[in-house]
C-alpha cells in the first residue's frame, strides 16, 4: 500500500510541473498554414502575422532542433491569438506538443522594448521549453507507454532551469534576447551589490520577493549562461540529454546531475556564479541619485501623475501594493487611495477625480485596457468604457482627454471631453500610419 502511495505521488508531482494548456477565446474566422514541422491556427484577420510565423517557425526550429538534439515526433501545434493586451507566449508538452502566441503590442512588456524583433524572441523562448521538456530517451520510455504523455522526465527540474535554458536560447539565436538587454543585468547587478543573489532552493513558487516570479528569468538565465559560457556547450547539451534518460522522477535527480556532468555539485557552481556576479559588479551604476525617497512600496511604479503639490502614484507587487497612492507633498501625508493594478493614471485638474486604465476581464475570455473613473470625495469607481483597448490617457487643465487606443495592429488617438465622470464629445484624431505603438501622452 504504502508503495502504491509513493508511485501515484510520484505521478502526481511530476503532472504538477506540466505546463498547462491555454484557453484561447473564438476570434471569428480561423485559418490554419501547415509546413513541414508545424500547424499554425490563426484568426483570418491575422493572415500576415500568420505567414510570417509560418518562416519564423521554421527557421528557429531549424537553429534549435540541432542545439537541443531533438526532433518531436509530431508536428507542433502553434496557435496565435489577440484575446489579451498582455505579449506573452505559452509552451505545453501535454496534452500535445502546443504553442500559444498572444499579439498584443510587444511595448507593453518592458523586458521587450529595445528589441528589435520581439515577436521573433519570444517564438525561440516557447519553442525552446517545446524542444528541452518533450525529450524522452532509454529506459524512460516505459513510463511513456504505461501512461501516455503524463509523464516527462525533464520536468522534473526547478524552474529557473526551465525558463533560463528559454531565456539563453532566445540570446543565442535571436537578434536579441534577454540576457542581451539592460533590463536583466540591472536586476542581477541589483542583487549582486546587496550580496543577495538568492539561493538556487529560494527561487520557487510563490516568490513574493522582488521582482517576483521573475526571478526565474532573470536569476536563472544568468546562472546557466555563466555555465554556458564557463564550462561549454556539450556540457549544457549532454546535461539535457542525461536528464531524459533519468528512469526515476525524482527532483532530486536533477541536482545530483550538476556533480555528474561538471564535476561540481549544484550548490558549488552556485556559489562561484554568484562570486563571479559580485566581482564582475559595476559599482559606479549605483551611486545614490540627488534627493530623498519618498515612498516604501515593495513593488514596482507603473505610473505617476502630479498636480498642485499631489502626486499619484500606481504600484504593483505581490506584496499587497498594487494600488493607487496619493502623496500630499505640502503635509507629507501618503496614503492609498484604491487597490487595483492601473497602468496609466490621471488627476483632474480639480482633484476631484482620477482617470486611468486597467486590464478587465471581459465575457468570452478577453481581456483588454478600458478606462475607468475614481471619484475622490464619493470614493466610488465607474467603468467608462468596454473592450475598447484605451491603454492610455491623459488630462488637460481644462478637462480635455487624449485617449490612447494600441492593439496588435495599430494605435488610434481619441479627443474627448471628461465632465462629472463622463466622457463626451469623442472624436479620432489623425495619425501617422508609421507610428507602431503610442505610449502615454
Amino acid at each position: 500500500m504504502k508503495k502504491k502511495i509513493l508511485f501515484w505521488f510520484i505521478i502526481l508531482c511530476s503532472f504538477y510541473h506540466l505546463p498547462a494548456f491555454d484557453y484561447v477565446p473564438l476570434q471569428g474566422q480561423m485559418k490554419e498554414i501547415k509546413t513541414a514541422n508545424f500547424r499554425i491556427i490563426y484568426p483570418a484577420k491575422y493572415t500576415e502575422k500568420g505567414k510570417i510565423t509560418a518562416v519564423y517557425a521554421e527557421d528557429i526550429y531549424a537553429k534549435l532542433s540541432p542545439f537541443f538534439q531533438w526532433n518531436p515526433k509530431q508536428r507542433i501545434i502553434l496557435v496565435l491569438t489577440d484575446h489579451t493586451d498582455a505579449p506573452n507566449g505559452l509552451a505545453s508538452t501535454f496534452p500535445r506538443n502546443s504553442i500559444y502566441l498572444y499579439l498584443a503590442d510587444s511595448d507593453f512588456e518592458k523586458t521587450f522594448r529595445d528589441f528589435a524583433d520581439p515577436y521573433y524572441t519570444m517564438l525561440v523562448h516557447e519553442l525552446a521549453h517545446i524542444l528541452q521538456i518533450d525529450q524522452i530517451r532509454g529506459g524512460v520510455w516505459f513510463w511513456r507507454v504505461l501512461y501516455g504523455r503524463l509523464y516527462f522526465p525533464l520536468v522534473n527540474a526547478f524552474k529557473w532551469y526551465h525558463e533560463g535554458s528559454a531565456v539563453l536560447a532566445e540570446s543565442l539565436f535571436s537578434p536579441d534576447g534577454r540576457l542581451q538587454g539592460s533590463y536583466n543585468r540591472a536586476i542581477v547587478q541589483a542583487f549582486a551589490k546587496d550580496k543577495k543573489i538568492p539561493d538556487f532552493s529560494k527561487i520557487v513558487d510563490p516568490v513574493v520577493e522582488w521582482p517576483q516570479g521573475n526571478q526565474i528569468y532573470h536569476i536563472g538565465a544568468a546562472f546557466l549562461e555563466y555555465l554556458y559560457q564557463q564550462y561549454g556547450q556539450e556540457k549544457f547539451q549532454q546535461f539535457i540529454i542525461d536528464q531524459s534518460n533519468d528512469f526515476w522522477p525524482f527532483v532530486f535527480q536533477f541536482v545530483l546531475k550538476f556533480k555528474k556532468i561538471y564535476g561540481k555539485s549544484l550548490q558549488d557552481l552556485w556559489n562561484e556564479w554568484k562570486a563571479y556576479e559580485e566581482a564582475a559588479l559595476d559599482t559606479q551604476a549605483f551611486s545614490a541619485p540627488p534627493g530623498r525617497q519618498i515612498t516604501h512600496l515593495q513593488g514596482e511604479i507603473l505610473d505617476l501623475d502630479f498636480q498642485h503639490n499631489k502626486l499619484l502614484v500606481s504600484s504593483y507587487s505581490y506584496e499587497n501594493d498594487n494600488a493607487l497612492y496619493l502623496y500630499d507633498l505640502s503635509s507629507g501625508d501618503f496614503k492609498k487611495i484604491k487597490k487595483g493594478s492601473y497602468y496609466s493614471i490621471n488627476l483632474t485638474h480639480d482633484q476631484q477625480y482620477i482617470l486611468a486604465t486597467k486590464m478587465t476581464a471581459s465575457p468570452g475570455g478577453f481581456y483588454y485596457y478600458d478606462l475607468y473613473c475614481y471619484d475622490l470625495k464619493k470614493k466610488q469607481e465607474k467603468q467608462l468604457t468596454f473592450l475598447e483597448r484605451i491603454s492610455f490617457v491623459a488630462v488637460s487643465d481644462h478637462n480635455q482627454c487624449v485617449l490612447v487606443k494600441n492593439n496588435a495592429e495599430k494605435s488610434e488617438l481619441e479627443l474627448a471631453s471628461f465632465n462629472q465622470g463622463k466622457i463626451t464629445k469623442r472624436s479620432k484624431l489623425p495619425l501617422n500610419q508609421d507610428f507602431q505603438f503610442i505610449g502615454k501622452p
